[in-house]
């Protein structure tokens, strides 16, 4: 499968075999066979469903992987308002352990702020929607095609909400104890 600029693709199928492609583009899977050439032709992000967040303050966990030092505060504050996270502008400066006190909706949110901040060229994303309701998730692949048109996404997910995002679609089958990758014809690109 080759992703060109700005592509959309979206994998689905095979839930764990989509979640060991995900950590093999991430660097983290190193079984299997085959062989995975990445871009070197920009920033890539690979964003899973449950993002890392450092412990510190919630500027650093917004900033992650870098300093927040070098993130612009007013980026920071409208990526924060994009995703829904407008509220926790006041707390950026206040230490705690994010990954506990936040649910689950907003690290997921906070990984889409990440984006909006970082802007990467390419963009892979494993069922980083699965804990937002449809309206949600809409509005966070919305905001994703509008804020970044020439980033290339892969989507690693299952979600049918998510098909209308992207422009191709594969699917991981198994048979024979093999699992093989196919494209799919289907529905393109949502209306803007």
């Amino acid at each position: 499968v080759q992703v060109g600029d700005g592509g959309r693709v979206r994998v689905a199928g095979e839930p764990g075999a989509a979640g060991k492609l995900f950590r093999d583009v991430a660097g983290l899977w190193p079984w299997g066979r085959g062989r995975i050439l990445l871009p070197s032709d920009g920033d890539i992000f690979c964003m899973p469903q449950r993002p890392y967040v450092p412990l510190g303050t919630l500027g650093d966990a917004v900033c992650y992987p870098t300093d927040p030092l070098t993130c612009n505060t007013e980026t920071i504050h409208d990526a924060l308002r994009h995703t829904g996270l407008g509220t926790l502008i006041p707390r950026l400066a206040e230490r705690d352990n994010w990954e506990q006190s936040l649910p689950t909706e907003s690290l997921q949110r906070l990984g889409f702020a990440r984006l909006l901040i970082h802007r990467p060229r390419w963009i892979f994303l494993e069922e980083a929607t699965s804990a937002l309701d449809t309206e949600a998730k809409t509005a966070m692949m919305t905001l994703l095609r509008n804020a970044l048109p020439n980033a290339s996404i892969v989507t690693f997910s299952q979600d049918p909400v998510l098909a209308p995002f992207h422009q191709r679609h594969f699917a991981l089958l198994r048979a024979d104890h093999v699992t093989r990758l196919t494209e799919q014809r289907t529905a393109g690109i949502a209306p803007a």
